[in-house]
């Protein structure tokens, strides 16, 4: 039986510590127990890797409330904690905000306080506008000219860009008969580039965008009809940021991956699965020794 060091020339998802290869970044020891003639053509051999140590990330995603309102106050405008984008319009009616306008987009940012590029924004839907054209919106990486829109409209979702005052680009949407009811909680997020709209904790909708980058969570609401007991009216807002991490599970037992170690004249690679996929790494001609 013949061993060998590998040495690595290009790689995925390694790294070498100590004349090992370990899966990047949590260091993960990959077993190097292969077998392999030194001369000679193409040749297959099993082969395995063996994870030693915790190595499968898992990305936890963590938000950091960073302002809410209930609306709690006197009938009127939404007051000096925001500022109007779009159209304006937004009113607070028995503690709850509504829109005093037909087919426009009645849009407010939160304008105290900070906010991360990665954020939320989420709010409580107390009516229902269930004619056509209608929306209710939440804003993220909102400013005076454009903002993120996610949506949900009498008959389904709907993740837009707009520049004020213009119409809105789609981005993504899904037709989704009575989308949502009364106490229903919309949330959108956006981490990074990816732009998600959840109801009560359920991902509907996610789509990937570039072109906003930084902003503030807002609401919207656009009416198909003028009059408190006419558009959709929502409650209990909330916003704030979100940050990432990995964590990684602990391994138990002996989680071997099992695979074809192939060489040809200039690699070497660990093939799994019916599809003989290359298992996280490309390594280059290895050094034999007896």
């Amino acid at each position: 039986m013949k061993g060998f060091r590998i040495v690595v020339e290009e790689y995925k998802g390694l790294n070498v510590k100590d004349g090992r290869l370990f899966l990047d970044p949590a260091f993960a020891q990959v077993s190097q127990n292969f077998e392999y003639r030194r001369k000679g053509a193409a040749r297959v051999r099993p082969g395995y890797a063996r994870l030693v140590t915790d190595a499968l990330p898992d990305t936890v995603v963590t938000e950091t409330l960073v302002a809410s309102d209930a609306f709690n106050r006197a009938n009127g405008g939404l007051g000096a904690n925001w500022t109007n984008r779009g159209s304006g319009g937004l009113l607070i009616a028995s503690n709850e905000v509504y829109t005093g306008s037909i087919n426009v987009f009645d849009g407010a940012e939160y304008a105290s306080g900070s906010f991360a590029n990665d954020q939320y924004s989420l709010a409580e839907c107390r009516r229902v506008d269930p004619l056509v054209g209608s929306y209710f919106g939440l804003l993220l990486r909102c400013s005076s000219t454009r903002a993120y829109i996610g949506a949900v409209l009498p008959a389904g979702y709907v993740i837009v860009r707009i520049t004020w005052p213009g119409s809105p680009v789609l981005l993504a949407d899904l037709v989704a008969p009575s989308p949502l009811a009364v106490s229903d909680v919309l949330k959108f997020r956006v981490v990074g580039s990816t732009l998600s709209l959840l109801k009560n904790g359920t991902t509907k909708l996610s789509v990937v965008d570039t072109t906003y980058a930084s902003g503030r969570p807002g609401i919207l609401i656009k009416g198909s009809a003028v009059g408190l007991g006419s558009t959709w009216r929502i409650d209990n807002w909330e916003g704030g940021d979100i940050s990432t991490s990995q964590t990684y599970a602990s391994v138990t037992g002996d989680p071997s991956v099992a695979g074809v170690l192939e060489r040809d004249d200039d690699q070497v690679k660990l093939l799994v699965g019916a599809d003989s996929r290359i298992l996280a790494f490309n390594v280059g001609l290895p050094e034999w020794s007896t």
